[in-house]
Formats: structure tokens, sequence, C-alpha cells
């Protein structure tokens, strides 16, 4: 979350654009709220999948994507009489979708057959130590794995930003895209 909320300061001391630290500011200051259930939606997610349930994750993600873009459309371009909020409006929107998405996740888990005795309590009842260990020695290169992923796109992304601004929004389309 503090990452997230200082990214724009943090780029500003990589030499990127002014204009682009500030949108990019207001950008992540609203998208620090879809920190905290964007991680428990995507363990949520995992455990769903690995008890082979996978196709409601297909279609909460499909049903996510397409809120996404009417929500951020929305708050972008100030519709349906609220006001425009720019790119703050686009990580407000990705963060609401993100509440949904969690929201959706756990109504399944609770209401769907086949998870019976299965579904994660929390705080859990016991703690396994050794199901524990196993399970981060298992994950914590996976883990590394993702973050080096992130982050080349990351760095890659602020050697762009050093170009120029149009060269950094490209790259940021390319990505999208991609």
């Amino acid at each position: 979350i503090l990452l997230t909320w200082f990214l724009g300061p943090m780029l500003s001391y990589a030499d990127q654009d002014p204009a682009v630290v500030v949108l990019i500011s207001e950008y992540a200051h609203m998208l620090t709220l879809a920190v905290i259930p964007a991680l428990i939606f995507f363990a949520l997610r995992n455990y769903v999948m690995a008890l082979a349930a996978s196709a409601v994750i297909g279609w909460i993600t499909v049903g996510a994507l397409v809120l996404n873009l009417g929500l951020n459309y929305t708050l972008v371009y100030g519709k349906l009489g609220l006001p425009a909020l720019g790119v703050a409006g686009a990580g407000l929107g990705t963060a609401i979708v993100n509440w949904v998405m969690l929201a959706t996740i756990i109504i399944y888990l609770r209401q769907a057959p086949g998870f019976e005795g299965k579904r994660p309590t929390l705080p859990p009842r016991s703690i396994d130590r050794a199901g524990l260990k196993e399970l981060f020695r298992l994950g914590l290169p996976v883990a590394g794995t993702q973050m080096l992923a992130g982050g080349m796109f990351s760095a890659a992304a602020v050697l762009v930003g050093v170009i120029s601004a149009s060269a950094l929004a490209a790259q940021q389309i390319l990505y999208s895209v991609v």
C-alpha cells in the first residue's frame, strides 16, 4: 500500500516528466484502495482454481473487465451525473472493481456446492506449521519470479519515461494490448 501511495514521488526521483508524475500520483492514490481486496482475491482465486473450479474465475474476470470499462469511462469523463475525475477516476473505478471481485468470490465460496468442509475460515481454527513451511518453500520461488517479471516491466516503463511522456504513453498502450 505504501509503495502504491508513494509511487509518484518515487518516480520523480527517476527523472520522469513532472506532469506524468502528478497523473501517476492521482491514479496511485485511488489505486491504494484496491491493494487489499486484490491480494485477498488472488489468494481465493488460486484456492478455487486448485479445487478445479476455474470456470467461475473466468466469469468473474470477464464481468470485472466489463464493469471496469464502464466505471472507468463513467468516472474519468464524469458521466451519469458524476463529476469527471480524470485519471483518479480510473484508479477509483479499478478499486471498486477489485472490491466487487472479492465480494463475488466470497459469495461463490459460501454458496457453491462442493466446497463443504473445504471453505477457509478467518481466522484459521489452527495453523499447520509443517504445511505452512511447505507452502512457503514452494511459493516463495514463484512469488520471486512474479516480482522479477513485474519489476522488469516496471523498470522498462521508468527507462522509457526518461525519454519522454509520449514514449511512456506509447509503451503503456503497447503493454496493455500485449
